[in-house]
């Protein structure tokens, strides 16, 4: 996504805040165009050793919607839209499914890692 910073400096942010008495909160938001399987998995690595320091996380799916860049952008992003919720990429690794499944696997991952 082009973020700017790195997942290591992601687990020291959230270390130092939960460290200074602070539970921070993590939102995730899933089925990025370029999303790889391996993306995701460090992506659930990064809730298991944080879990215990976060108070909540919250999944999203990306849905794109019109005037938005990605939207702009689908033709050089190789999407097929069809909606903001029923678009894929044209090489089928990340469709409507494949985000929902990721999505009920992180919330597992959640579910056993994130102190209630």
């Amino acid at each position: 996504m082009h973020k700017g910073y790195s997942v290591s400096l992601i687990d020291e942010v959230i270390l130092n805040t939960y460290k200074s008495g602070i539970k921070p909160g993590i939102n995730l938001l899933l089925g990025f165009p370029g999303e790889t399987e391996e993306d995701f998995l460090q992506t659930c690595e990064l809730v298991q050793r944080n879990g215990k320091y976060v108070s909540y996380v919250n999944i999203s799916i990306l849905g794109i919607e019109p005037f938005t860049q990605i939207y702009s952008n689908k033709e050089k992003l190789h999407i097929d839209f069809q909606d903001s919720v029923n678009w894929q990429t044209a090489d089928g690794i990340n469709n409507y499914q494949i985000r929902v499944g990721r999505t009920e696997k992180l919330q597992k991952v959640v579910n056993e890692y994130v102190e209630k």
